[in-house]
């Protein structure tokens, strides 16, 4: 199973990128997708882009991140790790701290804190750094990925019709463990999106929903890992003139391993 990681550390000095290069290339090695801010195409970001949303936005698609910490927590290293904690689960998070460094607070904090988590661990060295993460996947993989039963289930298998007037909407009660396949397919461009109610309220504030453009597309299909028990909403709607009418086959399908 291929998993997209998203790299968590500060960039301030040659040490930092020298540990951070060194997880990028572990990452790939080992057969997963690194996600770091420096290389995703697009950047810098464009004029009137949000930094903090466009950090939460990586975390969220990731599944798993990995966070680098010598003496300090940035900004930027802070928004991603809340957004991990509050997304993926504190046991998706794998912590790599430097041995005996002067830690601020904030570090000293945060190494208080990642005893939560799945993965905590102490290197000295990029090479150390390395084996501890190539072990630490290996754990998890076990622990977490054995071979189950899959259990699957449609919850929702039908043709509805959308405009860009109103969104259309369908909730799901989702719980822990569950793997959710959306597959949507239109007689023309729409928008859709999988959400926790959390999301929702957030990207609903003006009472429509907030898509990003980029998602406009005549076939979406998704596949969700859900981290904690909620509700879900289905949200999908037209794109363009309000008089035109898009057919849309939807089909939700949950997917347990038992």
């Amino acid at each position: 199973m291929t998993m997209k990681v998203f790299i968590s550390s500060e960039m301030s000095s040659p040490q930092d990128c020298e540990r951070r290069e060194a997880a990028i290339e572990e990452i790939k090695e080992l057969g997963h997708d690194p996600i770091f801010f420096e290389g995703l195409p697009g950047r810098p970001l464009s004029e009137g882009q949000d930094m903090e949303n466009k950090l939460r936005e990586i975390v969220r698609d990731s599944n798993i991140l990995l966070a680098i910490v010598d003496d300090t927590v940035s900004e930027g290293m802070d928004i991603e790790l809340d957004e991990a904690i509050s997304s993926l689960g504190e046991k998706r998070i794998f912590y790599f701290f430097t041995k005996d460094p002067k830690r601020g607070p904030f570090a000293r904090k945060l190494w208080l804190t990642a005893k939560n988590g799945c993965i905590l661990k102490e290197f000295e060295t990029p090479l150390e750094l390395r084996k501890e993460i190539r072990k630490s996947f290996a754990s998890y993989m076990e622990d977490n990925l054995k071979k189950k039963r899959k259990v699957s289930r449609i919850l929702l298998n039908k043709e509805i019709v959308v405009t860009s007037d109103q969104d259309w909407r369908q909730l799901f009660r989702l719980n822990s463990g569950d793997v959710v396949a959306i597959t949507c397919e239109g007689s023309s461009k729409f928008l859709a999106e999988l959400v926790s109610m959390r999301q929702f309220r957030l990207r609903n504030a003006m009472s429509r929903f907030e898509f990003h453009p980029s998602q406009e597309t005549q076939l979406y299909s998704d596949r969700k890992e859900i981290i904690h028990d909620d509700d879900y909403c289905l949200v999908i709607t037209g794109v363009g003139l309000s008089c035109i009418s898009v057919n849309i086959r939807v089909e939700v399908r949950r997917e347990r391993y038992e």
